[in-house]
């Protein structure tokens, strides 16, 4: 709880899960201070290099015929395998 009270005034604070907030304040040992410092600087950064917008980008248009590929299944985890 005193995390999410450290860090409250942050917009997106609301969505964190207990599981990510525990996770910061492991990160610094459990210093609430330092554990809010880190997430402030995360988010900053995350912000300054556009972070959040990375799965918008489009290849160039000659990328697809020079770097052919295709999804031919799943693996073991559901994920696409090429």
């Amino acid at each position: 709880m005193q995390f999410r009270n450290e860090i409250s005034d942050i917009e997106t604070a609301g969505t964190f899960t207990d599981l990510q907030c525990l996770a910061w304040l492991r990160a610094r040992e459990l210093d609430v201070p330092k554990a809010s410092e880190m997430l402030r600087k995360c988010l900053a950064w995350r912000k300054e290099e556009d972070f959040d917008s990375i799965l918008e980008w489009e290849p160039p248009p000659h990328y697809l015929s020079e770097y052919p590929y295709e999804i031919v299944g799943e693996d073991y985890e559901g994920h696409p395998g090429m």
